[in-house]
């Protein structure tokens, strides 16, 4: 049915039509069309909805006209997806695409180094289950002898020659910038005085 049908439905059951022999054509219409019957079914049940006449006694079927609709339906091989998930596929997809492209050039950075690294054979043996504990921490009851982290004395006196080194360029930097300040200050006064005028006797 065309939108004009459905407006000629609707107004012979409002009591729209004036003219009797349109009417009449409306009606014969109605009578031999199975889709127009149904298109006035429904705008009569809406009209009694909404003046309040509707009754309740009235069975719902609606399984026929769903399974035509599913029927109608086209198979599910194409999903399509609704504006809501693509927005949040595109949001998750995004951060996830930046971590993987960071991780491929991290890999990409770690067989280069590890093809590049010359290969040291070691000369003690490992022990067969070698496990290293959280934190890089050794347990308690692991036995090590630990080196002495005091500096030699060749080391303690290396470091005395450095900063008595250091001492003396600062105080040479102090004498520099100390002479400096005193040639500015007389330049200065040098120059208030030639500038000052020669008052005369008069």
């Amino acid at each position: 049915m065309t939108d004009r049908s459905y407006e000629q439905v609707s107004a012979l059951l409002d009591n729209a039509i004036n003219d009797s022999r349109e009417q009449e054509q409306q009606l014969d219409t109605l009578l031999s069309d199975t889709e127009a019957q149904q298109a006035w079914g429904r705008y009569a049940l809406i009209g009694r909805v909404m003046k309040n006449d509707a009754t309740t006694q009235q069975p719902l079927d609606i399984s026929a006209a769903v399974a035509a609709k599913i029927s109608n339906e086209a198979q599910p091989g194409k999903v399509v997806q609704g504006r809501f998930g693509k927005q949040a596929l595109q949001g998750w997809l995004r951060p996830a695409g930046s971590v993987a492209i960071a991780a491929s050039v991290a890999l990409v950075a770690v067989l280069s180094v590890q093809q590049t690294a010359p290969v040291v054979p070691e000369e003690t043996a490992q022990p067969a289950f070698a496990t290293a504990p959280i934190g890089g921490r050794n347990p308690v009851s692991y036995n090590t002898v630990l080196q002495s982290n005091e500096p030699t004395q060749a080391e303690l006196a290396q470091q005395s020659r450095l900063l008595q080194s250091y001492m003396l360029d600062h105080q040479q930097q102090l004498q520099l910038s100390l002479q400096a300040q005193q040639l500015n200050e007389n330049f200065e006064t040098n120059t208030k005085t030639d500038e000052e005028p020669v008052e005369n006797d008069q």
